[in-house]
């Protein structure tokens, strides 16, 4: 069946053979192309495109061509032409459920559509936790709310940190006014993601239902500030979103690496974005922090200086933005062996808002690192050290007042605040070698070849790793 079904594709396709070899023009002419293409000014899209057509009609037997055409298709919205891309992925491999699994999300526009091919790709694989919860919103979206709660809660049990199933069934239970079982459903959403509005929505609903005015309104003020989504994890679909070339998936892609630390990658999906007259200093920060997260410090600084350009004319900047981009432009001068242009960056973040922990804490640590102001530098991070858990204060901040006592020639003092800095950032290494010093400015020698030890194993290449190695080796020599 499958030998037949294989002649008849190329012959659909127009494969013409000419003394053993393809024809491609021809071959091309039977494989779905939109019919706005022509109209795209995106070349690399255009030869995304290409490409893709262009192995399918070399390999018109192998579904992994048609499904990469397929996700290119996807990622841009073609959703006819995907879908006719997966059922033929899908007629060559029967048996594979990520060929029907890309059939839904090609289809689920359409409701109806969709939810008779995640039946049909659950019935291949019912492991996958991201099919249940696409099948049961088709299945909500079109009136079948019978079943539609099993499989919501059968992605709950394949994936229990997402909080996608809770806030469905929470939904689910409140339409059906069970107001005590829609609430506990939404508030074990809550604890998955504190920041999805949706969420904060139906328990304002709930609670005004149950007669809690009070939670109700802290719910439906919360509910207005812009939900932060914890996306669930979707191995499958991310194939789609690697073909995606448009400003939209760089971007996306980006973001995400970034978010991951994957500074690398974050870096060159970014590079694509700004090297087309990026405006949003969002996107040049991101870009920035990345290059600096590579050791490219030049060019973060020069990234940096663009998002803080950017800054100035853009509608949507907030303060806490701007503080970020100072802040890491202190940082990336720094590194870049420039630290006397860190301060004035500083100096600007702390002015922005001189109730910063953060801003504090930086600033006082570049005044014992690079400008000898100790007094300054003290009250800053006396000031920073104040706000933060109940067992004495802000970690960082801790550790940066623990470090001006250390400059300051007050080692007692920076041996008792950096011994409670080491247990609030036990996986630090720049904490264990401040702590070293405080040790060895105490004479404690045997504690500070400890601590010092500490924060190598930690991490062989934090910078102070050079200090550290050579006070081990001067603590050994006596």
């Amino acid at each position: 069946m499958k030998r037949i079904f294989l002649v008849i594709l190329s012959v659909c396709i127009g494969i013409a053979r000419v003394d053993g070899a393809i024809s491609q023009s021809n071959a091309l002419e039977g494989i779905p192309a939109p019919r706005d293409l022509a109209l795209v000014s995106n070349k690399r899209l255009v030869h995304a495109v290409d490409s893709a057509r262009s192995t399918v009609a070399y390999n018109p037997g192998s579904a992994a061509a048609w499904g990469r055409l397929g996700h290119v298709y996807l990622a841009h919205e073609w959703r006819a032409e995907a879908a006719g891309c997966y059922r033929n992925a899908a007629q060559i491999e029967p048996d594979a459920f990520r060929w029907l699994y890309y059939l839904g999300r090609a289809v689920d526009n359409d409701p109806v559509k969709a939810a008779d091919v995640y039946a049909q790709a659950i019935e291949l694989d019912s492991t996958y936790a991201p099919a249940h919860i696409h099948y049961a919103n088709a299945l909500r979206s079109s009136g079948k709310l019978k079943i539609t709660g099993r499989h919501f809660e059968r992605a709950s049990e394949l994936a229990p940190r997402n909080p996608f199933s809770e806030l469905r069934l929470g939904q689910l239970a409140l339409s059906a006014k069970q107001f005590e079982k829609a609430r506990d459903h939404l508030q074990r959403a809550l604890a998955l993601n504190p920041k999805q509005s949706e969420v904060h929505a139906a328990l304002a609903q709930v609670y005004l239902a149950l007669g809690d005015k009070e939670s109700s309104r802290r719910h439906a003020q919360a509910a207005q500030i812009p939900t932060k989504y914890n996306e669930m994890p979707d191995p499958l679909y991310e194939e789609v979103e690697k073909a995606g070339v448009s400003k939209f998936w760089f971007t996306r892609r980006g973001r995400r690496y970034f978010m991951a630390k994957d500074f690398d990658r974050a870096a060159e999906e970014l590079a694509v974005v700004v090297s087309e007259d990026e405006k949003n200093p969002l996107i040049w920060y991101l870009y920035g922090v990345s290059l600096l997260g590579i050791e490219r410090a030049n060019e973060a600084v020069a990234a940096l200086e663009r998002a803080l350009s950017a800054s100035r004319g853009y509608d949507h900047q907030n303060e806490n933005d701007l503080l970020k981009i100072y802040n890491s432009l202190a940082i990336a001068h720094g590194r870049s062996g420039n630290p006397e242009l860190a301060g004035p960056y500083l100096q600007k973040a702390l002015a922005l808002n001189p109730a910063s922990i953060r801003a504090m804490n930086n600033l006082a640590f570049y005044y014992a690192e690079n400008d000898g102001n100790l007094d300054e530098a003290l009250n800053l991070a006396r000031e920073a050290a104040k706000v933060g858990p109940e067992d004495g204060g802000h970690p960082m901040s801790l550790d940066t007042l623990g470090w001006v006592y250390f400059k300051r020639g007050n080692y007692s003092a920076a041996l008792k605040t950096l011994t409670l800095a080491a247990k609030l950032l036990p996986d630090s290494p720049t904490v264990y070698y401040h702590l070293g010093m405080a040790y060895f400015g105490n004479r404690d020698n045997r504690n500070a070849l400890k601590a010092f030890k500490i924060a190598l194993k930690l991490s062989s290449n934090f910078p102070e790793a050079d200090e550290t190695i050579a006070m081990i080796r001067e603590i050994e020599a006596q």
